[in-house]
């Protein structure tokens, strides 16, 4: 069984575009939608296009990973499919493609999408999940995944754990990556699973990105890295961060990240597990990003 998860905050026309893309799907699924306590009510939307949509109404915004979550603990699914809620697939066999996928390779945790931006047809190369960022013709293994449409197997949430919901967003999705490839199941890259992302600025607070990436980003390394790998990854990070925020007049935003980083350190530290060296190795070898 397929379960396909929606996680929506104030989107009620790009929620709509994505519900009734799904209907070209070619095979059925559980279809769950969780509400991050969005200031309408979603469920006369969700019921007009999908009567037997599972909805999941939070009373507070959760965040991405807290959405994610409340959406994986409602589903019934062994395949478990993320889509954003500004986004659609371009092919009307995507999930079948997807549970071929995972049918036809036991070691694999968790599929990566490759996505285009529909305002340009150019693919997104921030979603690329190497560091190189070239668009390939053929599928490859990677240590991450972007969020705007993935799939996870239910049993390496089952054996990795959940989402962790302390970052609220960003990092939640490279966090988990890192801890599958940790349990020894594999992430790839599918050319061939194709996501159409709308990208709409809708609900997306400005200067929160500089926040959340000022702090999260040196949780993450803490959680997982040697010590080197922290030091680096703190350094380029809030240096870089801090021109940017500069030229986008986010400074207060950025400031309030790293202080608020440096006070959760202590709650952060009591979970550090570093990576084992094979996991590490494994990161580098897929062109991944152990120093920034």
């Amino acid at each position: 069984m397929l379960s396909l998860i929606i996680i929506t905050h104030n989107r009620r026309d790009e929620l709509l575009l994505t519900l009734k893309s799904l209907k070209k799907q070619d095979m059925s699924f559980e279809l769950i939608v969780v509400d991050n306590a969005s200031n309408y009510s979603v469920d006369s939307l969700v019921k007009s296009c999908w009567p037997d949509a599972k909805l999941i109404e939070l009373t507070s915004n959760e965040g991405v990973a807290g959405g994610r979550n409340a959406g994986i603990n409602a589903a019934m699914g062994e395949t478990l499919v993320f889509l954003d809620d500004d986004a659609s697939f371009r092919d009307d066999n995507v999930l079948s493609l997807i549970l071929k996928k995972f049918k036809d390779d036991s070691d694999l945790g968790i599929l990566a999408t490759n996505s285009y931006l529909v305002a340009t047809g150019e693919p997104d190369f921030a979603s690329i999940p190497r560091r190189d960022k070239k668009v390939s013709s053929v599928d490859y293994a990677t240590s991450y995944f972007s969020g705007q449409g993935f799939a996870v197997r239910r049993d390496a949430i089952d054996k990795a754990g959940l989402f962790f919901e302390d970052y609220f967003y960003s990092c939640e999705e490279v966090d988990l990556s890192w801890r599958v490839l940790e349990i020894s199941y594999k992430i790839v890259w599918a050319t061939d699973i194709v996501v159409l992302h709308r990208q709409t600025p809708v609900a997306r607070t400005p200067g929160r990105w500089f926040y959340y990436n000022a702090r999260n980003r040196v949780w993450l390394a803490v959680r997982y890295l040697p010590w080197i790998n922290v030091i680096s990854y703190a350094v380029f990070w809030w240096i870089w961060l801090l021109i940017k925020s500069c030229k986008n007049l986010f400074i207060a935003e950025y400031i309030r990240g790293i202080v608020d980083c440096i006070l959760g350190l202590p709650k952060i530290l009591k979970d550090r597990k570093p990576l084992s060296h094979t996991t590490l190795k494994t990161i580098g070898d897929t062109n991944g990003r152990l120093f920034y």
